[in-house]
C-alpha cells in the first residue's frame, strides 16, 4: 500500500486504496465515496461519512476566497524548493495558475480540509463537488505530497 503524506507536516492525506489519478503530472485526483460511519454511537441510525476524510482523519475548515489565496500563496513558496531538478519551474507555475483560476472561478463548489495535526503550514486538501455527485473529488498538489510505500 502507498500512503500519501503532506511533505511539510507529515500528515496522511490519502492512500492507494482509493482511486487515485495523477493529472498532468501536477495534481492528484482522488475519488471518494460516502460510507457508513464506523464510529457512530447509535446503531439504529446509519450516518454517512466521507471515506477519505474518515480514513485519514481530515478536518474540514472554512475558508474565504481571500483566506484561500493567502494560504495557497504561502504554500507555493514552501513547495517551490521541493520541485525536482527535472521539473520546469515555469511550466509548473503555469499549471498552478490554471489550477488556481479554476478553483477561484468555482469556489463555491469546493470544501477545504486540513490534516489530522491541523498544522497551519501544511497542505490544504481541496474537495470539489461536481454535478450531482454524492461525494466530492479530492485534489492534492503533487509537489506538496510525499508517497510512502508501507
Amino acid at each position: 500500500m502507498i500512503i500519501y503524506k503532506d511533505a511539510i507536516s507529515g500528515d496522511e492525506f490519502f492512500s492507494d486504496v482509493f482511486p487515485v489519478e495523477l493529472v498532468d503530472d501536477f495534481v492528484y485526483k482522488v475519488t471518494s465515496d460516502m460510507v457508513d460511519d464506523e464510529n457512530a454511537d447509535d446503531p439504529e441510525v446509519e450516518p454517512k461519512v466521507n471515506n477519505v476524510v474518515q480514513a485519514h482523519q481530515l478536518n474540514k475548515t472554512e475558508l474565504t476566497k481571500r483566506n484561500f489565496q493567502t494560504i495557497f500563496k504561502g504554500l507555493l513558496k514552501k513547495w517551490k524548493p521541493l520541485l525536482s531538478e527535472d521539473e520546469d519551474a515555469r511550466a509548473w507555475q503555469g499549471k498552478v495558475g490554471n489550477f488556481l483560476k479554476d478553483v477561484l472561478g468555482n469556489f463555491s463548489d469546493f470544501d477545504f480540509y486540513m490534516g489530522s495535526s491541523m498544522d497551519p503550514d501544511g497542505v490544504i486538501a481541496l474537495a470539489r463537488w461536481e454535478g450531482a455527485a454524492v461525494a466530492p473529488i479530492f485534489y492534492f498538489i503533487k509537489v506538496g505530497i510525499e508517497a510512502e510505500k508501507v
